[in-house]
């Protein structure tokens, strides 16, 4: 009977055992670094030299500095407008994904949509540099339909980002939503077509309602990422875009350790924030 019970409390603590190993290397690798990234937070800097004496000077500073609230403020505006249009383009994607007959033609748009994610981010932000760059493809093409006469400016601002992001970041968007709406059951819209609800009806009484928990985590995903883009704004961006992750590399280029992480400390708990929030709506929208 004793061992009996040891066999079964073993049993039971069996899957916790095989997690340790990883737990250990979350602990070690993540735990303490993030612990020993908040701890520089609060540290000074001072002519070029860290103060080690902690305090909240170098949060008071970012939140009460003109410059860097707007630099957070462009950065929260950026990632949200990229996943606003990232979800204008994905969700028409991932729905006409679910529509296709052909198994094959299926197949090969789901493949178009990931290939992206097999290049470097940096290789597909060049991609667009040479696109858009006053001598790029666009540019050239306009001019040979005579539409301009004087290259346009299409680098080095905020739209090109906007257009590298949303292409980086698409199929993150793109995956959740399909993964909602490959799930759905064919049943809930064969009543509704029962009912006599058209095809718009049948849309936003059935189908978007229900695909809204992959839209939520789509939306999550892209916003999330974003607010830590760097390679796309920097490139397309050309040092006139100003956002929270060039802010950090400078910072850290400088030397001045404390302020680079009490700005990553604040992207954090924004990320964070966001999983929070969007995961509770999530919650909201399947118990509904």
């Amino acid at each position: 009977m004793k061992n009996n019970r040891v066999s079964m409390i073993f049993r039971k603590m069996t899957p916790w055992l095989l997690l340790v190993p990883a737990l250990a290397l979350l602990i070690c690798i993540f735990a303490v670094a993030i612990v020993k990234f908040l701890n520089y937070s609060l540290y000074g800097f001072s002519q070029g030299v860290i103060v080690y004496s902690r305090s909240f000077d170098n949060y008071i500073s970012f939140f009460t500095d003109k410059y860097t609230m707007n630099v957070l403020l462009y950065t929260v505006r950026l990632a949200a407008e990229t996943a606003g249009i990232a979800f204008l383009i994905g969700y028409p994607v991932a729905y006409a994904c679910t529509r296709l007959s052909s198994t094959t033609l299926r197949k090969i748009m789901i493949v178009m949509v990931f290939l992206p994610l097999v290049t470097s981010v940096v290789v597909r932000s060049y991609g667009w540099f040479i696109i858009l760059s006053t001598k790029g493809v666009i540019n050239w093409f306009l001019q040979v339909l005579g539409i301009i006469e004087k290259s346009l400016n299409l680098v080095y601002n905020k739209g090109a980002v906007l257009v590298g992001n949303v292409h980086v970041l698409l199929p993150f968007m793109v995956f959740p939503i399909l993964s909602s709406l490959s799930s759905m059951d064919p049943a809930v819209k064969e009543a509704a077509f029962d009912l006599g609800a058209s095809k718009l009806r049948r849309f936003l009484n059935v189908t978007f309602p229900l695909s809204l928990p992959g839209v939520l985590n789509g939306i999550q995903v892209v916003f999330t990422l974003a607010i830590s883009s760097y390679v796309t704004p920097v490139l397309l961006g050309g040092g006139k875009v100003s956002v929270l992750s060039r802010m950090i590399y400078d910072d850290t280029i400088g030397m001045d350790w404390p302020s680079a992480a009490t700005s990553g400390a604040i992207m954090l708990l924004m990320a964070f924030v966001i999983m929070l929030l969007f995961n509770r709506l999530e919650y909201f929208v399947r118990t509904e």
